[in-house]
């Protein structure tokens, strides 16, 4: 003997939600089980953002402390004069490019811009090379002509040593 059960639309939409209701429950349990050992990806991100954001301040600070040693190593740097050589400007010189070289060497900032430093004090220390080179290059000039002008002082005394010895002979030979 069997028995049919006919449920009315009313029972049929409440016997529905009940079941939607029970398997939302179900996933929910089981998602919290799963899930709860899992750190959660967005707090971190969070984190990290104010962790990065800390830094390009950091960066920010020591960019403007080690500005006003680029200016004024760039400006004594343009002002060298090939043609005098001095000794303590060439020392200011080289300790301005060597704090640029290591502005952040000793730091733990590891924002990107930093290796832009390097390069400048690279660039400096050519520009300074190429100051020296000039001044090298002038002090040869000035010792070159000495060099030739008393070539050409020796080579007129020979001429002229040459000359006397030719007439001595030649008035020698002609008695």
């Amino acid at each position: 003997m069997q028995v049919n059960i006919t449920l009315s639309n009313k029972e049929k939409r409440h016997y529905f939600l009940y079941l939607l209701g029970m398997m939302l429950i179900t996933i929910l349990i089981l998602s919290v089980i799963t899930l709860r050992k899992f750190s959660s990806p967005f707090s971190d991100a969070d984190l990290h953002s104010v962790l990065v954001l800390q830094e390009k301040s950091k960066f920010d600070e020591a960019q403007k402390s080690m500005q006003k040693t680029i200016d004024s190593t760039f400006v004594k740097l343009d002002k060298l004069d090939p043609e005098k050589y001095d000794p303590i400007k060439e020392n200011d010189i080289d300790i301005g490019i060597s704090d640029i070289g290591n502005a952040f060497k000793i730091t733990s900032v590891t924002d990107p811009r930093q290796k832009g430093y390097a390069k400048i004090a690279n660039f400096y220390k050519m520009y300074q090379l190429d100051k020296q080179d000039m001044h090298n290059t002038a002090e040869n000039v000035v010792l070159f002509k000495q060099q030739y002008d008393n070539c050409l002082i020796n080579v007129k005394e020979k001429s002229q040593q040459m000359y006397q010895r030719e007439n001595a002979m030649i008035m020698h030979n002609g008695r």
